[in-house]
């Protein structure tokens, strides 16, 4: 694409513009960069059609999938898919190690009741969730990007594992052979999903879930995670609802079987709630003098919990404990494919990975954009996928990235991944030596340590009154997301949401926002006229339409500008601003095309402003650049076509042949009619008018007079009519050199002098005086071709126009052709 100023030679002027301006003040001159002498001289850049440019995106795409081809290749590929090459070589182990040994102690302390905890949220016995708390850690250390993320048993995906096992079961046992068998192939495939999704690049996939939705979604699940916690808090049986409206059927349950429940361990359950709130209170409230370190209130209830139900024998009293859980590690073997039917878990397992992937890859670039590090979407389809893999080869529950645990890690201000890998050695110590003791762990306390962590997505409901203010459209998803979330479950809540999501984006791409601009002095630019006080244009509409054309508005775009077109009259461009169309395809080039035909077959001209590249590229393929020809009608901006409008409007004789216009105008713009002439004659009486253009030799123009009226008894010069034609003056006849002055500061009446000066033969020349001795016009004529740019002064004696008439060339306005053909027509 290439950009033309037009040139100032007399022998490029062919097919090119040069449009002076005359300001008519000082101000307005300076504003725009005008010259001492008041004149601002701009060359209008019209844009011309080459070639499309090319910028090698696909090679960068093949070069991205290619192996290395030297020694450095082969080093940058290692440290890209193995970050772990990268941080641990650069480890600065004296002024790191001990913050990161603060934050892996920490993190095991939260670890060992939430991986308890969140196994029974999968239907599994605790030792799973513990299992998970070790393999998926230490995997992820070594190939995932972030610094602070904690990997390992997570709520909600935990819940969807569970729900969904029950679900394919049609019921099931918890805890059951099958039941675990379900969960542990689901890791495997969640796994394999996730890692299939890296090595094909399919990081972009988030984009289509909109925040509203990632936050309904969780609120609704964390009412549903709330939800199935009632039952151990209560210690109430309830059935395995798996249907449509499970949550509501097990509230009314609960509530209507609140006489059985067992007192010990609700009194346990909300005791260690409220104990664990007010800790978190007391961590969030004291937190910088603390250090960041807080108070371990979950594992402070637990060992609470587990001493008072040893010395007072709660198992004994009805209390439901957690029992005994195996020592040690489980050896690796694969998982059990072959008890379960793989295409059920295939099913399960899709929005379980995208969950996973979600949450994970959503707060880690969080923490990336905080600690001013990059963390990169597809690597970390690869890290998840990897130790979802490795897991299932373990026996671990689905593992994702836990917020709770997450937040405390950064805040205390972890370096690295070395954090995770303390968390899960201390895990290991656990497993093999402190198993035994959590026998006596009543499950009420376990459901007070999921429901109290929920607390962060329980606040979420705070985003309907910010929505409600700010966006209609994404208060109605979020609603419908939560909704759906707990009414109809977690996996169709997720696609209620994703599909509400993409059908508000859908809506405001084929409804996109049009506006009409005028121009702003304060700013100078052209703004949307409802929201700034702008000045329109006369004649002209200037428009902008505010997304990219394509099939699916292509509709709208038509309709809006048609109906905005006729809306207005007397509209002789308009102007639309491309400049927020990044992306058009063919329909919307003849969508272009169409409005083209349409406006010039109302005497209108389409002038387009600001159009990108591709865009131009889509507009040659349609046609529309072989449509216009030669004509001016693509602009490298707004203001540009702006002038182009007024300039030929103002001096373009598209109206009735010999159409009025103000000689103040003449004077200010510096008008030149190219070969078309105006004869003229002097009388005495104090007036100048034509002769006939039949009394000229050769008088060519289309018309038989034409009229120069200059009332010489008033203070102010009244209108000149043109005639329009191929015109050649006459190499002699009544043609005659007139002078006028007058003082228009003492209003002392125009005055003809020496009125029967001949001049020679096709020339003329008359000077009229504006503003004293020093303001002085003169506008000469020679050999038929009268230039009207010579020297001029307004009022206050400012030049307005060049020397003499022998650099008529500078500063001329030449009217285009396709003008004078439009006008004659």
């Amino acid at each position: 694409m290439a950009s033309k100023r037009c040139p100032k030679n007399k022998a490029a002027l062919h097919g090119s513009h040069v449009f002076t301006f005359r300001n008519s003040d000082a101000a307005s001159s300076s504003e725009v960069g005008g010259s001492d002498q008041g004149e601002n001289t701009r060359f209008i850049e019209f844009v011309e059609y080459d070639h499309a440019h090319y910028d090698g995106s696909y090679e960068a795409i093949k070069a991205s999938y290619a192996f290395p081809k030297d020694k450095d290749g082969w080093k940058k590929a290692a440290q890209k898919k193995f970050p772990c090459t990268k941080w641990i070589p650069s480890y600065q182990w004296r002024s790191w190690i001990v913050v990161d040994l603060i934050a892996g102690i920490t993190l095991s302390v939260m670890m060992l009741p939430q991986g308890v905890a969140f196994a029974s949220l999968a239907g599994v016995p605790p030792q799973y969730g513990l299992y998970t708390c070790v393999f998926p850690p230490l995997v992820y250390a070594f190939l995932g990007t972030s610094r602070e993320l904690s990997i390992g048993p997570f709520g909600l995906t935990s819940l969807m594992v569970g729900q969904g096992v029950a679900a394919a079961l049609d019921g099931g046992v918890p805890g059951s052979d099958e039941f675990i068998a379900y969960a542990v192939t689901t890791t495997f495939v969640v796994g394999l999903y996730l890692f299939i999704a890296g090595l094909l690049k399919l990081g972009f996939i988030t984009i289509y879930m909109s925040t509203p939705v990632i936050r309904s979604f969780t609120t609704g699940a964390a009412i549903g995670i709330a939800t199935s916690q009632l039952s151990s808090l209560f210690q109430i049986n309830t059935p395995n609802y798996d249907d449509p409206f499970a949550n509501p059927q097990e509230w009314w349950y609960i509530v209507t079987h609140l006489g059985t429940t067992n007192a010990w361990s609700v009194g346990i359950g909300i005791v260690s709630m409220i104990f664990i709130y007010i800790t978190k209170l007391l961590n969030e409230k004291y937190k910088t003098k603390m250090r960041n370190i807080p108070i371990p209130g979950e594992l402070i209830v637990v060992v609470a919990a587990i001493i008072l139900s040893y010395i007072a024998g709660l198992d004994e009293k009805g209390v439901a404990v957690i029992g005994d859980i195996p020592q040690g590690l489980p050896a690796p073997s694969l998982p059990p494919f072959g008890s379960v039917d793989i295409v059920k878990v295939a099913q399960l397992a899709m929005p379980v990975a995208l969950v996973d992937y979600m949450v994970s890859v959503g707060v880690a670039k969080s923490l990336a954009l905080r600690g001013q590090y990059k963390a990169s979407s597809n690597q970390e389809f690869i890290a998840l996928g990897a130790t979802n893999i490795v897991g299932s080869f373990f026996g671990c529950i689905a593992a994702s990235a836990s917020l709770s645990r997450t937040s405390v890690v950064a805040s205390i201000g972890a370096k690295s991944q070395l954090p995770s890998i303390v968390a899960a050695l201390i895990v290991i110590v656990v497993l093999y030596c402190l198993t035994s003791v959590f026998f006596y762990l009543p499950k009420s306390v376990l459901a007070a340590i999921i429901i109290v962590g929920l607390r962060g997505m329980f606040k979420q409901h705070r985003d309907l009154i910010t929505l409600w203010r700010s966006s209609k459209s994404e208060w109605l998803v979020w609603i419908c997301t939560y909704l759906a979330t707990i009414l109809l479950g977690i996996t169709v809540g997720l696609i209620v949401g994703v599909v509400l999501a993409l059908l508000v984006v859908v809506y405001w791409i084929s409804r996109p926002r049009v506006s009409q601009l005028g121009y702003h002095k304060q700013s100078g630019m052209y703004r949307d006229l409802h929201r700034t006080q702008c000045d329109t244009i006369d004649k002209c509409l200037v428009w902008r339409f505010s997304a990219s054309l394509w099939y699916c508005n292509a509709d709208h775009f038509q309709n809006r500008l048609i109906k905005q077109f006729n809306a207005m009259d007397g509209i002789t461009d308009v102007v639309i601003d491309m400049n927020p169309v990044n992306n058009m395809d063919l329909q919307g080039g003849l969508t272009i095309c169409t409005m083209h035909k349409y406006l010039e077959a109302r005497k209108c001209r389409l002038l387009l402003a600001g159009c990108k590249g591709p865009t131009r590229d889509v507009l040659n393929k349609a046609g529309y650049f072989a449509l216009i020809g030669n004509s001016q009608r693509v602009f490298s901006a707004v203001h540009d076509a702006v002038m182009y409008h007024n300039e030929t409007e103002e001096y373009s004789r598209d109206n009735a042949i010999g159409a009025p216009l103000t000689v103040s105008q003449v004077l200010d713009m510096g008008e030149n009619y190219g070969t078309h002439n105006y004869p003229s004659a002097a009388n005495s009486n104090g007036s100048i008018h034509s002769a006939p253009l039949n009394e000229y030799d050769n008088g060519e123009c289309d018309v038989g007079d034409a009229f120069v009226n200059i009332d010489l008894n008033k203070d102010e010069l009244e209108t000149v009519s043109l005639p329009i034609g191929k015109g050649k003056a006459a190499a002699s006849g009544r043609r005659s050199s007139n002078m006028f002055s007058t003082n228009a500061d003492t209003g002392d009446k125009f005055k003809s002098t020496d009125p029967n000066t001949t001049a020679d033969d096709g020339e003329s020349a008359f000077g009229l005086t504006l503003g004293g001795s020093q303001a002085s016009t003169t506008i000469r004529s020679t050999h038929s071709t009268p230039y009207i740019n010579s020297k001029a002064h307004d009022t206050a004696g400012r030049s307005l126009g060049s020397s003499d008439g022998s650099d008529s060339d500078r500063n001329a306005i030449v009217i285009p052709d396709d003008v004078i053909k439009r006008t004659k027509n």
